[in-house]
């Protein structure tokens, strides 16, 4: 009977794991649908010479983060925000990404992300498994394609 202790004690340790990971996904998933997602203040109207010329393309319009080197040259910029809503393994975080125009600061909008990383069983072995509000099927995160608009 000695030699199934290691298994059994095995076991419970996976077993933990996935009940903790299963815990915080719907922590995060709680947290996305009360404050996770698109907020948008002002909406921006491009001409299409303007959407190209700062390098849209397909339906997108890339936002540089302000702390890039050549963001002086972009008229429209964006910062994040993180906070550590839990440090312990798996961690979870929550990011504010702020979209706002560089001159004057005005905000134009805001994403919210909660995610989830780690908590796997065995640690240290393979990539670490991770859920967001980006996994959410329907959860809508960019902000850009709200926010801007090419004039027709």
């Amino acid at each position: 009977p000695r030699p199934q202790f290691p298994i059994i004690l095995f076991f419970v340790a996976v077993l933990y794991s996935v009940a903790n990971m299963a815990y915080w996904d719907g922590r995060v998933r709680d947290m996305c649908k009360k404050d996770g997602g698109i907020t948008v203040y002002e909406k921006v109207v491009l001409t299409q010479e303007e959407f190209d010329g700062y390098g849209g393309k397909m339906g997108g319009f890339p936002i540089p983060l302000d702390i890039v080197s050549s963001a002086s040259r972009y008229p429209y910029l964006k910062r994040v925000k993180e906070k550590t809503v839990r440090e312990r393994n798996p961690q979870v975080m929550r990011r504010e990404f702020v979209t706002y125009r560089q001159i004057g600061k005005k905000e134009l909008g805001k994403t919210i992300i909660y995610s989830r990383s780690g908590g796997d069983f065995p640690r240290g072995i393979s990539h670490p498994t991770g859920f967001s509000c980006a996994d959410i099927p329907g959860f809508r995160l960019d902000a850009e394609k709200e926010i801007f608009s090419i004039k027709e």
